[in-house]
């Protein structure tokens, strides 16, 4: 993912169950609806709710709705009444604050929509991890369904490196069909990939606790979460430094990095360590065994002089890599630890670590918006070992 294209900034927004009502600079939202106040911050100067943020390219304006492109997708905003649109035009980079997220299908408000330059998008933070709430639909070994928005069904991966706790910060073994949870991932929604859970907080539609998890360092007094967007004013800071921290808390400022005082941290370090990853398929077929678990994907094909085309979030998010898309440069880069790889639709050219390195095939994007990229290319640049049966056409990965 680009950032001069595309970001999204959740850290300053307090994920609830119940309906979203919250104070901005400009009034009151509630139900997407734009209330004008006199008075818009909530006592001791803090926000119950703030705005989601997203930065990216104008694709089309129609009337009052613009859309954007984000993680390959269009997505539409209404601009709220009193919100307008000025010069800003196709083609322009903008910064849309909407109380709505990417998990509704829905016409989103744009509570505000400024043009920005490049260069000022290019500062915005990704989040280091997206908190995706919804109720548990069903519980299988290894992973949940979670219904999000009335009726999309996303499955997490549950690993033993999965944190699961209650909203009042107490362990939890497990969690149940009904239940309803914030899970926190690396991914969001929009992809198509294998999305892991790093913890899963069950809450009820009372609840008015939130949560975040992320790497923090101690910054004077204070800890500041990886991504940038969230600082914690805690009174033990040195405790806590340079680890992964599962936060509860219940109010943030609306200053840039909102701020809070935390109900609860808890250290994720201490969860036992992943095992090794195997993943194993077969040519043409859709499904593919990730550790004992089997997950449908796009169809693995082979293309040119017998190489094997596969979608690349499988294979590096299985391993715990995270893979952004820039629409606009049809560029799909792959972090994972001190490894990065940029590799482009169309072109035999990549790059691994700054290095160009030539790929046996073009990655290609399917009809159903995955990226396919040769097999071998992905895994050995990400230290796995790829094992292939001629006869079966049976393959496998393993890191």
């Amino acid at each position: 993912m680009n950032k001069k294209i595309i970001s999204l900034l959740m850290g300053v927004a307090m994920l609830t169950a119940s309906v979203p009502t919250m104070a901005t600079t400009e009034g009151i939202v509630q139900d997407d609806i734009l209330l004008i106040s006199e008075n818009p911050e909530a006592e001791n100067g803090v926000f119950e709710e703030a705005l989601f943020t997203y930065v990216s390219t104008v694709s089309a304006i129609d009337g009052q709705l613009v859309t954007i492109t984000i993680d390959g997708q269009d997505v539409t905003f209404g601009l709220a009444e009193g919100v307008e649109l000025g010069e800003i035009a196709v083609g322009d980079t903008v910064k849309i604050t909407s109380p709505s997220t990417l998990e509704t299908k829905d016409i989103k408000s744009a509570a505000s929509i400024e043009k920005i330059e490049e260069a000022v998008a290019d500062e915005v933070a990704v989040p280091s991890y997206y908190r995706h709430i919804g109720t548990v639909g069903s519980v299988a070994e290894g992973s949940i369904n979670v219904v999000v928005d009335g009726d999309m069904v996303v499955t997490f991966a549950v690993t033993d490196t999965t944190a699961i706790y209650t909203i009042a910060g107490d362990k939890a073994e497990a969690v149940k069909e009904g239940d309803m949870v914030i899970v926190a991932s690396k991914s969001p929604l929009m992809s198509r990939d294998i999305k892991e859970a790093a913890a899963i907080v069950i809450t009820n539609e009372e609840a008015q606790t939130s949560i975040y998890v992320d790497t923090f360092a101690k910054s004077e007094d204070a800890l500041v979460s990886a991504d940038g967007e969230l600082v914690l004013n805690m009174e033990n800071a040195d405790e806590y430094d340079g680890k992964k921290l599962l936060v509860f808390y219940d109010f943030a400022t609306m200053s840039i990095p909102a701020q809070t005082n935390p109900i609860k941290v808890v250290v994720l370090e201490d969860v036992k360590a992943a095992e090794k990853v195997t993943i194993s398929f077969n040519v043409g077929s859709s499904m593919v065994n990730i550790n004992g678990e089997d997950v449908e994907v796009e169809k693995p094909y082979i293309v040119g002089v017998g190489v094997t085309l596969v979608p690349i979030r499988v294979i590096s998010e299985s391993f715990g890599a995270e893979v952004n898309w820039d629409g606009e440069t049809k560029t799909v880069t792959v972090v994972d630890g001190d490894t990065t790889i940029v590799v482009t639709i169309g072109s035999k050219t990549a790059t691994v670590n700054g290095e160009e390195k030539e790929l046996e095939e073009a990655p290609e994007l399917t009809e159903n918006g995955f990226t396919m990229i040769p097999l071998r290319f992905i895994s050995e640049n990400l230290g796995a070992t790829v094992g292939y049966v001629h006869e079966t056409q049976a393959i496998s990965v393993e890191r």
